[in-house]
C-alpha cells in the first residue's frame, strides 16, 4: 500500500488497483492500473465536490 498525503492506493489480490481517501471511507475507486485508479478517484472527488488536487500532490 502506498500512502500519499491524503489518499492511499493498493493493489488487490486480483491485480487491479484500489485508490481511496482514508478520511472518507465512501470515496474510493478501482482501476486496472495505478494511474487509472487515481484518475477515477479524482473524477469521483470532483463529482462529490472534493478537490483531490488541493488535497495532495501527484507524483
Amino acid at each position: 500500500m502506498e500512502i500519499f498525503e491524503n489518499y492511499c492506493i493498493e493493489q488487490t489480490e486480483e491485480g487491479c488497483f484500489f485508490a481511496y481517501l482514508p478520511h472518507d471511507p465512501g470515496c474510493y475507486a478501482y482501476g486496472e492500473t495505478r494511474e487509472e485508479a487515481c484518475e477515477e478517484l479524482s473524477n469521483l472527488t470532483c463529482e462529490q465536490g472534493i478537490d483531490l488536487h488541493a488535497l495532495t500532490e501527484w507524483s
